[in-house]
């Protein structure tokens, strides 16, 4: 058992009705009780402006394995995405509220956050009930708004300050069906308390209100790198926390965790491994992780 494992087994078991994001109940293909959300709301459209998305540039920077991983990756986070997404449509027995909102996070930089966060994405887009929105909210190191060319562009930060930008206003449209993304906007040193100001509640409540198959991932910064996770956690259902095995320290663990909003469901991805955590699940593709 490695130390990630032990500092786990007390921090987190108790607060994972997401059993460790391996496993899940969901029928991907079966699910027919709903029409897809992407038809049912006016703001996925395609009059936003479109971001195709450079698959070869971002394998080669790490975001996405190789052609020869690419099939153990989708089966992998077919794992992770399902057990969220339960909990998401209100699928088991745990009402949380907020459940579609779901933030990805981790303890410090380089866990391979970025990563996980896109491929949970575009894994959670393969759903054909469901649409995803991705919002950039590292705003102080928004790594997907760079990779997608979108670090100028008004975005979560511009959103929070200005009262007369929309939702739309920031909404890009991707080469992925049913994917759509916020990027981060010009950070600026409000930023914080932009967070958890009054906008910014009013957007979450905004967008937990979305149709039923509307699944918003916000990509937040490192728990111990600054305050915004930490109050972001209060705001989400649902909250993907990534460890790097057997190279995080058990105190950062322990301590961003003890930052992570109680109400929240908590589930742990344990990132570049080939052992610990249900061994057959997880591959040597997590090598390609990384911030």
């Amino acid at each position: 058992m490695s130390i990630i494992e032990k500092a786990l087994n007390k921090s987190v078991a108790q607060r994972l009705p997401v059993s460790k994001l391996t496993g899940g109940t969901l029928d991907a293909e079966a699910d027919e009780d709903f029409e897809p959300a992407y038809e049912r709301h006016p703001s996925f459209n395609d009059t936003l402006p479109l971001v195709k998305l450079d698959f070869a540039k971002m394998e080669s920077q790490g975001l996405l394995p190789s052609e020869d991983h690419a099939m153990r990756l989708r089966e992998e986070y077919r794992r992770i995405k399902w057990p969220l997404l339960d909990v998401a449509l209100n699928r088991t027995s745990h009402e949380l509220e907020n459940s579609n909102l779901i933030m990805v996070t981790s303890s410090i930089p380089g866990e391979g956050k970025t990563f996980c966060t896109i491929n949970l994405a575009l894994s959670m887009a393969r759903q054909k009930q469901c649409t995803v929105l991705l919002v950039d909210a590292d705003t102080a190191k928004p790594k997907i708004s760079r990779l997608l060319g979108l670090d100028e562009k008004p975005g979560l930060s511009e959103l929070l300050e200005d009262p007369g930008t929309v939702l739309t206003d920031v909404m890009h449209r991707t080469s992925v069906d049913r994917l759509f993304i916020v990027p981060a906007g010009v950070a600026t040193q409000d930023s914080p308390e932009l967070m958890a100001g009054g906008r910014m509640r009013a957007l979450v409540r905004e967008l937990a209100q979305l149709p039923r198959g509307h699944i918003v991932i916000f990509d937040t910064a490192p728990l111990l790198a600054n305050n915004e996770a930490q109050v972001m956690s209060r705001l989400v259902g649902q909250v993907a926390f990534v460890i790097r095995a057997d190279t995080t320290p058990r105190v950062a663990v322990r301590e961003a965790i003890s930052l992570v909003n109680k109400k929240a469901a908590l589930g742990v991805i344990l990132n570049q491994t080939t052992t610990g955590f249900g061994a057959k699940y997880y591959g040597d593709y997590y090598s390609y992780g990384r911030d």
